[in-house]
């Protein structure tokens, strides 16, 4: 007798829960972290996603690392290193916003207004769209994918070079 628990239904493709990890400056209130962990596990539960535990520690400054953990069925997986010539970069989404929203909230003293465009661009940073109805349907028949979450150079660069090959971007085609 075995007690290994049975893999997992893997004929479906989802989240299961995460872990987290926190390095939190001794001086922050009990109010930011509270904070924090609602926000989290209010996004979280947006995704069927269950926070599984974690650890936390001081440090100098905040660190926050999350690790994920799911299923996918079989032989669905699109990694990296799929790119072959000829193929295609699609994306999803509008490029640079969230990187927009940070450069506002850096520059930007006071409250900024919801309803404006700097608003729009500081909500996208704060709550990056996860685009997991889109990465279902891509990854039907795409060769290879990645989040471009570190902009759309490095993300393509990780693709190339996993692949061993190269790409072209046309400037004028990123929405």
């Amino acid at each position: 007798a075995s007690s290994c628990s049975p893999p997992p239904d893997t004929s479906q493709t989802k989240p299961l829960f995460c872990l987290i990890g926190l390095g939190i400056p001794v001086d922050t209130t009990v109010d930011t972290v509270d904070n924090f962990y609602s926000g989290f596990l209010s996004l979280a539960a947006k995704y069927g996603i269950y926070l599984g535990g974690g650890d936390t520690n001081s440090s100098k400054k905040w660190i926050i690392s999350v690790t994920a953990i799911g299923i996918i069925e079989n032989n669905k997986i699109v990694q990296r290193n799929g790119a072959r010539h000829g193929d295609f970069i699609y994306t999803t989404g509008f490029l640079g916003d969230s990187a927009a929203g940070l450069r506002i909230l850096n520059s930007v003293k006071g409250k900024i207004k919801k309803n404006t465009d700097a608003g729009y661009l500081v909500n996208k940073h704060f709550f990056p769209p996860v685009n997991l109805k889109q990465s279902k349907k891509l990854s039907k028949f795409a060769s290879s994918m990645i989040d471009c979450s570190d902009g759309l150079f490095n993300s393509v660069m990780q693709i190339c070079q996993a692949s061993g090959t190269g790409a072209k971007i046309y400037a004028g085609c990123i929405p």
